[in-house]
């Protein structure tokens, strides 16, 4: 009960431009010809990039929020959707940092594509702009370089490969023993004594850094790089 009173107490509290927005494209009431091109990208689960422009309180935000949550809903909101103001955060590190990591990061339970709202885009910077128009191909085409020069040919398990990240295939074979095997089965690790040893002593170590608060995401390079340096000292010996 707290809650909801706490709840409505907030909407009443609104300024009416954000209580009344429109929730869905149906809502609106002008551009229907917008609305209509709208509508079908949303249909074919297809959102182009798109540049609203006119005077102010023309809805060109409410169209597009409109457009957010009908294609993702109230759930799935906050997890799909950023919503930048661009008058304020407009220098390049909004593209470098917020933009980009939220960008290349990936939802579990939800798929397709997300949606980056840069509100006032107009007032970002050069820097800013031109480095939303070139996006990652730069380091795109250095990848494909280095693949090429690597292996001689460029394929998706070379490209893989060269970047050190894991192929699908382990991927799927690590996700089939984990949720299919029993645990004997996934926990096989048919290494020599001396690497599974030394490799379970890196492991041990990882999991007294964790306990001790330190970053996780920093001991899961650090797990990788355990398992590159036995799978390394394998491919060794066996040659």
């Amino acid at each position: 009960m707290a809650s909801t009173n706490k709840a409505a107490g907030q909407s009443r509290n609104l300024p009416w431009v954000e209580k009344y927005r429109p929730q869905r494209l149906d809502d609106l009431i002008s551009h229907k010809d917008i609305l209509t091109t709208i509508q079908r990208f949303i249909s074919e689960d297809k959102l182009p990039h798109l540049l609203f422009y006119g005077p102010p309180g023309t809805g060109k935000t409410s169209t597009i929020l409109a457009c957010a949550r009908q294609l993702y809903g109230d759930k799935e909101f906050n997890s799909m959707v950023l919503e930048l103001n661009a008058s304020d955060d407009r220098g390049i590190d909004v593209v470098r940092g917020p933009v980009l990591s939220f960008a290349s990061t990936r939802t579990i339970f939800k798929k397709g594509f997300k949606l980056v709202i840069l509100d006032e885009a107009d007032a970002m910077t050069q820097d800013a702009q031109n480095a939303l128009r070139r996006g990652d191909m730069r380091r795109s085409l250095n990848i494909l370089q280095s693949t090429s020069m690597a292996y001689g040919k460029v394929t998706e398990d070379a490209v893989y490969t060269c970047t050190g990240h894991p192929l699908r295939s382990d991927i799927a074979n690590i996700l089939d023993w984990s949720l299919n095997k029993d645990f004997t089965a996934a926990y096989n690790l048919d290494f020599p004594p001396d690497i599974r040893i030394g490799l379970l002593i890196k492991l041990a170590d990882i999991e007294h850094r964790l306990a001790s608060g330190t970053d996780e995401k920093i001991q899961l390079s650090s797990m990788v790089a355990a398992f590159q340096a036995v799978r390394d000292l394998v491919v060794s010996e066996a040659s």
